[in-house]
């Protein structure tokens, strides 16, 4: 907000710089987190509040708030969740676009954030419910996707190997 124009308050100014979503507050909160940039302002550890609010109609606005609390609640935070339910089979359509030059669509966005010291030689798998490992694209340290769709009603495991025998492993089930 620009306090030389008018309808100026101090409020709306602290609201601003935030992300936007249209639907059921339910809807607008699995958008942003299923998503690269959108969920930005309250996936990291260093965010310990949001500010939430929406309208009748059902826009919603959310960004951080700030007040980490220091020590995070997990050493690992990851998207989907262990033992999410009804996550979307696909990804696409987010701007700014975060797919390498020619990819326009994926299998659903995979998000893992260490809360501390990374580990060193990353190797991330996606596999299957038969244990065979399914083709993705690193987006980025925190942020990969399947290569293609996912099936429907599938249940998928995650494993991020690193250094020294360091393994993590979590599972989701798709919509």
């Amino acid at each position: 907000e620009d306090p030389n124009l008018p309808g100026y308050t101090r409020e709306g100014s602290e609201a601003a710089g935030g992300i936007l979503g249209w639907g059921s507050a339910e809807r607008v909160v699995d958008m942003w987190m299923g998503s690269r940039f959108h969920r930005d302002p309250v996936f990291y550890s260093s965010c310990g509040r949001i500010a939430f609010g929406g309208r009748p109609g059902g826009c919603f606005s959310c960004k951080s708030a700030g007040g980490a609390a220091g020590k995070p609640l997990s050493d690992v935070i990851t998207w989907p969740g262990d033992g999410d339910t009804d996550i979307p089979t696909g990804f696409g359509g987010e701007l700014p676009d975060p797919f390498p030059k020619g990819m326009t669509s994926s299998g659903t966005l995979i998000v893992v954030e260490f809360n501390g010291r990374q580990p060193a030689k990353q190797v991330r798998r996606l596999l299957g419910p038969d244990g065979k490992e399914v083709p993705i694209v690193v987006l980025d340290k925190t942020c990969f996707v399947a290569r293609d769709p996912l099936e429907s009603k599938t249940r998928y495991t995650v494993e991020i190997h690193g250094a020294g025998g360091y393994k993590y492993t979590w599972s989701f089930t798709t919509q």
